[in-house]
C-alpha cells in the first residue's frame, strides 16, 4: 500500500488521490457464525420460556432442567460475543472515482484502516495546496 499526493495504490490497483472524492466509511457485513449463534440463543430463548409457560411451573424440575436450560440460553450468547470479537466487521473505505462509488481499502484492524484513511485525507490535502515539500511547520519565514 502506498498513498502519496499523486497515487494512493492497494493491491495492485492505483488511483489518482487529486481524483478521489467523497471518502467514506463503511462496516462490513457481521460474521455469518456470530449471526447464527445470536439467533441459536433468540431461539432457544424462546423454547425455554414456551416449555416454562406450558409446563408444572419451575417447581416441577430439577436441579439438572436448570443448568441445560442455563445452557441452551447463555451458551449461543457467549457464542455470538466471542465471535463478535475474534472476527471482527471490516472496515471499507469507499470514494468516488470518475463517478463510480468503489472500495478502495478494507481491513479489519480499527488501527490500520485509520492510519491509512488519515495519511490519504492528508495526501488530498497536500494535493490541493500544490504540493508542499516540507511541513508548514518547518518553514522559516526569516530565511532569505
Amino acid at each position: 500500500m502506498i498513498v502519496t499526493d499523486q497515487y494512493f495504490e492497494v493491491g495492485g490497483r492505483r488511483w489518482p488521490t487529486s481524483e478521489l472524492a467523497g471518502l467514506r466509511t463503511v462496516r462490513g457485513p457481521f460474521d455469518p457464525l456470530t449471526v447464527r449463534a445470536v439467533a441459536a440463543s433468540g431461539v432457544s430463548l424462546l423454547a425455554v420460556f414456551a416449555a416454562l409457560s406450558f409446563g408444572n411451573g419451575l417447581h416441577a424440575l430439577g436441579p439438572a432442567a436448570y443448568v441445560v436450560m442455563g445452557a441452551a440460553a447463555f451458551v449461543p450468547m457467549l457464542l455470538g460475543v466471542v465471535g463478535n470479537r475474534a472476527r471482527p466487521r471490516v472496515f471499507e473505505l469507499w470514494g468516488d472515482y470518475r463517478g463510480m462509488s468503489v472500495r478502495l481499502f478494507v481491513s479489519d484492524s480499527e488501527r490500520q484502516y485509520g492510519q491509512v484513511s488519515r495519511a490519504l485525507v492528508r495526501a488530498q490535502e497536500v494535493a490541493r495546496l500544490g504540493g508542499v515539500s516540507a511541513p508548514v511547520s518547518s518553514i522559516n519565514p526569516y530565511a532569505m
